[in-house]
């Protein structure tokens, strides 16, 4: 009889479901769920709720359902104030211009930097680590190889030596791909 958490948990399950490889799944049961809490009157969590459907939209290359979701999130961010997922929103919309071609590429760009500016100010360390792998990469394909270079040298430093997930490894990736093609592996952090 409780619907509100049923359907909060029932969304991460969506979530979860596209993380797993389930996307078109996944992005099913997160649909529901935000018509279920919506008509139930809460949009408590839709920030991060709105930025798994985006990914999951993503990984479908549903681009236009995927700017949908960031649109609808930013819109709760705006009318609620909830700036939980803000950064991944504004990370999200940098990935989709990205992948709908080279016309929204300056877009991309600046969805990008916003979501690092988001990150740093709010200090969330991990959603700043995901924006500046993804300016770094974006710059990195556009010609900007110092500055991708630098930016994830300055993030990436400041995480603890030894500590291993998906988010640093793809950091680490990319900095060792950048200071590969500089010619500077012995400026490697750790090394």
């Amino acid at each position: 009889g409780f619907k509100y958490f049923h359907a909060v948990v029932s969304a991460f399950h969506g979530a979860n479901l596209a993380q797993s490889g389930r996307a078109a799944e996944g992005i099913a049961v997160m649909q529901a769920n935000v018509v279920t809490l919506r008509n139930v009157g809460s949009e408590l969590l839709f920030t991060l709720i709105f930025a798994h459907l985006a990914s999951a939209l993503l990984a479908e290359e549903r681009i236009q359902e995927g700017l949908t979701a960031i649109d609808d999130g930013l819109a709760c961010v705006e009318r609620n104030g909830e700036r939980w997922a803000e950064a991944e929103l504004h990370r999200l919309r940098g990935q989709l211009l990205a992948a709908g071609g080279m016309p929204e590429a300056v877009g991309a760009e600046s969805s990008f930097q916003r979501a690092l500016k988001i990150a740093r100010g709010q200090g969330a360390r991990a959603y700043e680590l995901r924006a500046a792998t993804d300016l770094a990469q974006f710059w990195a394909q556009h010609g900007k190889g110092r500055q991708a270079m630098s930016l994830l040298e300055e993030v990436f430093v400041a995480w603890t030596d030894g500590m291993r997930t998906r988010d640093l490894d793809r950091a680490r990736e990319q900095l060792v791909g950048e200071l590969s093609a500089a010619g500077r592996l012995d400026l490697l952090p750790g090394k």
